[in-house]
């Protein structure tokens, strides 16, 4: 079992992470083109659902809530699912409980880095997760 905090937990932690936030990475690069997209279109507290089938450029299937927010503000709602791996030995021993501690640690990431993502029309879009 690895301590919190060390390096080797953060590499373990980072490896296991990874997927998600490239898969989320992917998402938010497919959303800021559909908010160019439906910017116009899409009133202020209106939303749309985004399905996006898998492309030759894009080999992973998306679908996520767009909301727009305000004048230059949307939200992007993903629903993440974190499962435990088959070699997982960790504290957390049903799905929920691993569910819902990885959920808090991207719920954090995304408030931290929420006034980072701004796009060429210098429109914010936040990322959030279903709950």
């Amino acid at each position: 079992m690895l301590a919190c905090g060390t390096p080797l937990a953060l590499k373990e932690l980072m490896k296991k992470i990874l997927p998600v936030l490239l898969l989320t990475i992917t998402t938010l690069t497919h959303a800021q083109s559909t908010v160019s997209t439906l910017c116009e279109d899409l009133p202020i507290n209106g939303s749309v659902r985004v399905l996006a089938f898998p492309s030759r450029n894009n080999p992973l299937a998306q679908q996520y809530g767009l909301r727009r927010s305000g004048e230059r503000e949307y939200e992007v709602y993903v629903n993440i699912d974190f499962k435990a791996a088959a070699s997982y030995d960790g504290n957390l021993q049903t799905k929920e409980a691993i569910n819902n501690h990885y959920k808090r640690f991207m719920r954090q990431c995304f408030r931290r880095n929420e006034n980072n993502l701004v796009d060429e029309y210098q429109r914010k879009i936040k990322l959030k997760l279903y709950e």
